[in-house]
């Protein structure tokens, strides 16, 4: 039997747009179940905190409207924080508004996905994609989240939509549609961008193919032009639509790797209130000695240290990059921030919409090889898209939030495979139907094959217990860190709850705490400067010197851990000496001790002006000097100078000192002025963090929770 080709389904009333009560049909399902979801989750703490990358995004948008210039935002895309800026300026921070604005894009975005399968192969391909995306757990969980993907799976699938229109007798037009709607996702996740290639595949299906592929090519590059407008105008540098690539690149790829987003712990990389940007800039400019490195200079410096790895490693590297490719159709959601395991618990819809990746992704790519066979016009459009981004995320990272562009077009292939085998059954075409299903079941096993990253559910309840510290909820605190403590995965989680203990006064339980910590970590320096304090607590001071001398020599120069470890030396009875490396001796290294300490007995005196002269004469000769940063950045602060303060503190962080106690107190105090408390609670929660002995930052935290109450 000749297979039926998109040329002869073009002429079929099938294949027209799909009526509106199927359209409806499809949204009114989508619809029901985001705002089951949204209801089931609205008085979770994780929901109603704004972390993590949430954080950057909502700060980038404050500063937008407020015309700030900052070059952190160039690691950014802008599409999200252009939109939430929009919202912000006409109903202010209703966080909860954006929500259920996403929640209508992931009602379009069904709508557009069935329209797309309907056009291409008649209602019930749509129906069958449009409840796929309806009903996806992810894409529900993703519309409920302060995060670009919910944007970028609605743009997409108006993209997906205006190229099978493209396909089935749409003009240039269409194609310029799809041109734009994919360049404006690839503002929101950049990584979209290649789906604008696959795209050519239909612009050069038909005739006239240039006026097709220049329809779509030049919508899609003035949508670039004006992100990348919008970039500069935000960061002061041109730099495309986002100078991250580079970072992301290397986090994907390096010794340890397991394909999933994953700072390496001796990276020197931390995500901030401001993102990955400062610590990715402090440490390319210690590394090439250059102070100046502007945004693309350092995701330059980023991609070769990373190639520098694969050529020193092309064996690890290409089982690295397979295996990253198997991850891309494993069955498993890896998380990239929150989990969708502890929102299932809450929420329903999650938990029992039959919609999964396990059977999405075989049966889509078994769809694209059978409409490939049956050499339909969507084939080479559909495997162009889809492999272009399969590749990839092979080369970045796998994750669900960065997967979930793929599942429109997977639904359009998951479409024409149950399309493709009814027609080879009704026709008792027993080998092309058992060739389907063959090839269907083969991924389903090639699905599960890899072992995906280990997402501790104890990473939940760590961040639970972040939110509760902000809200003054001790006994919740010490709660949610025994719960993930129990799973003895997570160092963090006894670390946490040893500072908890520490706080308490129970110096004893805090030791044990801190050394299970070590047990999964033995190189964390700052679980190595606890037990050191608690071990001086309980009255050991030799040992508090063997963990305090391991915290010096991971951690040289950090001023904390170089005082504890005097006190306990001397409290052992031992010569006092040291543990500075690395530091200039002579008549240099007097003469910047003696600045030093006439810097700080005039600033004790109330002598600015003196401390500040002393200070910068301490940078001019040793420009590297975190602790004098530091000082000039308090001085500066003191002063009301909230820029210049924040400078000073941005180069002490880079010097070394980014975990400072007084660093992270002072810039959640100038968050405060500026009127960002979810930065402010984020310095703060870090300070407590690191200095479990002062209770500073825990009042801060409490204060700026009852300020939030009034």
């Amino acid at each position: 039997m000749k297979p039926v080709t998109s040329r002869e389904l073009r002429s079929s009333p099938a294949c027209r747009w799909p009526p509106w009560r199927d359209l409806l049909g499809v949204a009114l399902v989508a619809a029901v179940l985001r705002a089951v979801h949204l209801w089931a989750v609205r008085d979770d703490l994780l929901f109603q905190s704004v972390l993590g990358d949430s954080e950057v995004y909502v700060a980038r948008a404050r500063a937008l409207l407020h015309g700030e210039v900052a070059e952190a935002h160039a690691f950014t895309p802008p599409l999200y924080p252009l939109l939430l800026a929009a919202v912000f300026a006409v109903a202010g921070e209703a966080l909860e508004l954006v929500r259920w604005l996403q929640a209508g894009l992931g009602v379009a975005a069904a709508g557009a996905t069935a329209a797309a399968a309907a056009l291409l192969w008649g209602r019930r391909a749509g129906w069958i994609a449009g409840l796929t995306i309806a009903a996806s757990p992810v894409a529900i969980f993703f519309d409920g989240e302060l995060l670009s993907a919910s944007v970028v799976l609605a743009l997409t699938a108006f993209g997906m939509a205006a190229t099978a229109r493209a396909l089935s007798g749409g003009g240039v037009g269409a194609l310029a549609v799809a041109g734009g709607t994919l360049a404006a996702a690839a503002l929101g996740q950049p990584h979209t961008g290649v789906l604008v290639l696959g795209a050519v595949a239909a612009a050069w299906a038909s005739p006239p193919r240039r006026r097709r592929l220049a329809a779509l090519g030049v919508a899609a590059a003035l949508v670039f032009l004006a992100g990348a407008a919008v970039e500069r105008r935000a960061s002061g540098r041109w730099v495309g639509i986002s100078a991250g690539a580079g970072v992301n690149f290397y986090i994907g790829n390096h010794a340890g790797a397991e394909g999933g987003f994953d700072l390496p712990p001796d990276s020197g990389l931390k995500n901030t209130a401001f993102g990955l940007y400062p610590a990715a800039r402090a440490v390319a400019a210690a590394a090439t000695g250059d102070s100046s490195l502007g945004p693309a200079a350092v995701s330059s410096y980023w991609t070769r240290r990373t190639w520098a790895w694969m050529r020193s490693s092309p064996g690890a590297a290409t089982q690295l990059l397979l295996k990253k490719l198997l991850l891309a159709v494993n069955r498993y959601e890896i998380p990239n921030h929150y989990s969708l395991d502890y929102f299932a618990g809450e929420s329903p819809v999650l938990a029992l919409s039959p919609v999964r990746f396990g059977w999405l992704g075989p049966l889509g790519l078994a769809g694209l090889l059978a409409l490939w066979m049956r050499r339909d016009r969507a084939a080479p459009w559909l495997v162009a898209s889809v492999g272009f981004y399969l590749a990839t995320l092979a080369l970045f990272f796998v994750t669900a939030r960065y997967r979930l562009p793929l599942w429109p077009y997977l639904a359009l292939g998951a479409a024409g495979a149950i399309e493709s085998f009814g027609a080879a059954w009704s026709a008792k075409a027993w080998r092309r139907a058992g060739a389907i299903a063959a090839t269907a079941a083969a991924l389903v096993l090639i699905s599960v094959l890899p072992p995906h990253p280990r997402f501790s559910p104890a990473h939940m309840h760590v961040l639970l217990a972040d939110v509760l510290a902000s809200r003054g909820d001790v006994e919740g605190v010490q709660r949610e860190l025994e719960v993930a403590a129990g799973y003895q995965e997570l160092p963090q989680a006894d670390h946490n709850l040893a500072n908890v203990h520490f706080r308490a006064g129970r110096f004893a339980e805090a030791a044990a705490a801190y050394r299970r910590a070590l047990e999964l970590d033995p190189k964390a320096a700052q679980t190595l400067y606890g037990l050191g304090l608690a071990e001086l607590e309980l009255g050991q001071p030799a040992a508090a010197a063997a963990a305090l001398e391991r915290a010096a020599a991971i951690s040289p120069g950090d001023a904390r851990v170089e005082r504890a470890l005097t006190r306990a030396r001397a409290a052992a009875g031992e010569p006092l000496g040291s543990v500075e490396s690395g530091v200039p001796s002579g008549a240099r290294r007097r003469e910047k001790q003696a600045h030093f300490a006439r810097g700080l007995a005039a600033a004790r005196a109330g002598r600015r002006e003196e401390a500040r002269a002393a200070f910068m004469k301490v940078v001019a000769l040793d420009p590297a000097h975190a602790e004098a940063h530091l000082n000039l950045g308090l001085l500066a602060e003191l002063d009301g100078d909230l820029s210049g303060a924040e400078s000073e503190l941005a180069a002490a962080g880079s010097a070394g000192a980014g975990d400072h106690p007084e660093r992270l107190l002072a810039l959640g105090r100038i968050a405060v002025k500026r009127g960002d408390l979810q930065a402010a609670r984020r310095f703060y929660r870090r300070a407590a963090q690191v200095a479990p002995a002062d209770r500073r930052a825990l009042d801060a935290l409490a204060a700026l929770e009852k300020a939030s109450r009034r």
